[in-house]
């Protein structure tokens, strides 16, 4: 079973510019095949900041299919901050309603934490509601 360090994209900078691309997509799909979900929610937050617009999707459907919330709100906040202006929108309010939906009031905290750095100011009274 692959874990989330070993995807975890540390030799992506030292890849030539023509390869990197392949190295994502290849780290992407393993954390895709990762069974465990709290181990995919951990590879699809680590390979975030890396991920090129072309790849957000996918990981975004990755994401989307975690069942338990909590993994899936960190794995959705870690996908928010680079998405295009088009997508972004979309992210967050996916992220915010699977922080909100965290039963724990401890985790739920800390996702909505994590997301409100990111949020635009017309969320923020929702989030604060469900804090």
């Amino acid at each position: 079973m692959a874990c989330a360090r070993s995807i975890a994209p540390v030799d992506v900078t030292v890849q030539p510019p023509a390869r990197q691309g392949q190295v994502l997509y290849e780290a992407l799909a393993a954390a895709q095949a990762i069974k465990w979900e709290a181990a995919r929610a951990r590879a699809l937050f680590a390979l975030a900041p890396y991920l090129p617009p072309a790849l957000l999707p996918e990981a975004l459907a990755a994401a989307q299919t975690i069942a338990d919330p909590d993994d899936r709100a960190r794995a959705l906040a870690a996908l928010a901050p680079p998405p295009p202006p088009d997508q972004q929108g979309q992210v967050l309010h996916e992220a915010l309603a699977a922080a909100q939906a965290i039963a724990d009031p401890y985790y739920r905290a800390v996702a909505l934490a994590a997301l409100a750095p990111h949020l635009p100011p017309a969320l923020l009274p929702e989030t604060l509601a469900a804090a």
